[in-house]
């Protein structure tokens, strides 16, 4: 899997056994999209926690730091020595976002639409399609299919809105001219799924692959 997302990023990408994905950034190297948030940790215990959750032994750490871990105590754990680089300032971990967890503006028929930033690298299920946005005439009208609860629903998701509603035609028309801007921008990636209710006691669950953001 890590292997996968290597092709798109210049840092290395560790996977974690709860299927999370992380690029790794060493020094003051910086992740391959600035959208990418670094996580962050309270102390070096829950550094080394979060380190021992992911799918990396000890050989491959020396691959990534290299040199680096020279700067650590090498009578200590592994997960131990790669903390004290995080709390050093020496090492980040930037999430790569799955897109099954974001939001779905409802259609009909079983369908539904997500809108989320264009990372790439970022998962999506094997039978969400991309629609393509990127001229203003593709934009403007998937923008006019929406109903005004739809086009607030998409910039929510995208954190580009307050989560209360605006009121008044002109504060609606704001917001439908600011989502076909974004569309049209490339910043941001529009994918149709299908949609099912979960019965009591299943989980909704979806093979996933990785999605460019071209």
């Amino acid at each position: 899997m890590d292997s996968d997302f290597n092709m798109y990023s210049h840092n290395p990408v560790v996977g974690s056994h709860f299927g999370g994905v992380y690029e790794v950034v060493v020094g003051q190297g910086r992740p391959s999209d600035h959208r990418l948030m670094p996580c962050q940790f309270s102390d070096s215990q829950c550094a080394a926690q979060f380190v021992r959750s992911l799918d990396v032994d000890e050989y491959r750490w020396a691959g990534i730091l290299g040199q680096c871990l020279s700067h650590t105590d090498p009578n200590q754990h592994i997960s131990q020595r790669v903390a004290t680089l995080i709390c050093a300032n020496g090492l980040s971990f930037y999430e790569i976002p799955r897109l099954e967890s974001a939001p779905a503006v409802q259609l009909e028929h079983g369908k539904g639409l997500v809108f989320v930033p264009a990372i790439a690298g970022s998962h999506r299920k094997f039978d969400a399609k991309k629609v393509q946005t990127q001229t203003p005439e593709a934009a403007q009208a998937l923008v006019s299919s929406l109903n005004d609860k739809q086009v607030h629903q998409a910039l929510v998701s995208l954190e580009q809105t307050p989560i209360a509603q605006p009121s008044g035609a002109y504060g609606v028309e704001t917001l439908r001219k600011g989502l076909v801007a974004e569309l049209i921008s490339g910043k941001v990636s529009v994918l149709e799924i299908k949609q099912r209710s979960a019965t009591r006691g299943e989980s909704v669950s979806s093979e996933m692959e990785v999605v460019s953001s071209t």
